[in-house]
């Protein structure tokens, strides 16, 4: 399947509008709504009480539905001989985050970004079964899934996308 993603709304092949994406005043909460508003999710990221250090296995990707259940998680991770608890923390920037651990319906993947503009999911199994690539000057994202997901899951797997890009950016105090 294919879709494409342009200023926070994803539309399938023909051009039809499935869901939207929009971002929540200074928060980096999301709210995703499919385009027969049959389905709200929510996206944040969730810290845990000690998260001063900035060690991203203090926080959690989380999509929730209307009723504030979990459908995914994610749990961010350093990119190899990053981690600060393997290598100590670096001088002059913050180690680099490149993959999250992704749990949707009991099932685990993993969610890796390749670059800023190239995003994978992959299985258990290592085969990738979706694809998130920038679309360079034209602007957006083209979306191809190998299996039919909800509207509101790829747009989730979206968010947790630019979250793992989040910590990445340099923060100005």
């Amino acid at each position: 399947m294919k879709y494409k993603l342009m200023s926070g709304t994803l539309y399938s092949s023909d051009d039809q509008p499935l869901a939207t994406i929009s971002s929540e005043f200074c928060t980096q909460e999301k709210k995703i709504s499919t385009a027969d508003r049959k389905h709200n999710c929510r996206t944040c990221v969730v810290c845990s009480e000690n998260d001063f250090s900035g060690d991203i296995h203090c926080r959690k990707y989380v999509c929730t539905d209307e009723k504030g259940s979990e459908i995914i998680t994610a749990e961010p991770e350093y990119k190899e001989h990053e981690d600060p608890a393997e290598v100590g923390w670096p001088v002059n920037r913050m180690p680099v985050v490149n993959h999250a651990l992704l749990k949707m319906s009991g099932t685990n993947y993993e969610l890796v970004m390749e670059n800023s503009g190239k995003y994978t999911l992959s299985a258990p199994n290592g085969k990738n079964i979706v694809s998130i690539n920038h679309r360079g000057l034209k602007g957006g994202w083209n979306i191809d899934a190998s299996l039919r997901f909800p509207p509101e899951i790829l747009c989730g797997i979206f968010s947790f996308c630019r979250y793992i890009e989040q910590e990445n950016e340099f923060l100005i105090v």
